[in-house]
C-alpha cells in the first residue's frame, strides 16, 4: 500500500493524485508501516497531502518514535537548516539538494589541467 502511494503522489505509472496518496499512506500506517507512518507525519505537518494539523502530525511522528522496528528512531526529525519536518538523515530533500549544488560548486579536483576540463 506504501508503494501505491508514493506512485499517487510522484505520478509514477499513474497520475499525480494526492488524496489518494494519503488514503494509502493511512491504510499503510494502519498496518504499521513505519515509512508510511513518517509520511503521514510529515503530510499533516505540511499540509501538502491534506489539511495542516499539528497535532496529529505530532501522534504519527511519536509512533515512530514509539515503534520498535530497526532503525525507526531516526526515521523523522527536523531538518539542520531549514527546521522543517524531514523523513531520512539531516536535511530535508530541498536543503540536501541546495547543499549539493553549493558544494559541487566549491568543488575542484586539485589538478589545474583537469580542472579547466570539467
Amino acid at each position: 500500500m506504501f508503494g501505491l502511494a508514493i506512485c499517487y503522489k510522484n505520478g509514477e505509472g499513474t497520475e499525480k493524485d494526492l488524496e489518494k496518496a494519503f488514503h494509502y499512506y493511512q491504510k499503510a500506517a494502519e498496518i504499521d508501516h513505519i515509512e508510511a507512518m513518517a509520511s503521514l507525519a510529515y503530510s499533516y505537518y505540511s499540509g501538502e497531502e491534506t489539511e495542516m494539523n499539528i497535532e496529529k502530525a505530532f501522534y504519527w511522528n511519536q509512533k515512530v518514535m514509539e515503534s520498535d522496528k530497526i532503525g525507526s528512531k531516526n526515521e523523522i526529525d527536523l531538518c539542520i537548516e531549514c527546521k522543517q519536518l524531514y523523513i531520512g538523515y539531516h536535511w530535508c530533500q530541498q536543503c540536501n539538494s541546495r547543499r549539493f549544488q553549493q558544494d559541487f560548486l566549491k568543488w575542484t579536483s586539485k589538478n589545474e589541467f583537469i580542472d579547466k576540463f570539467v
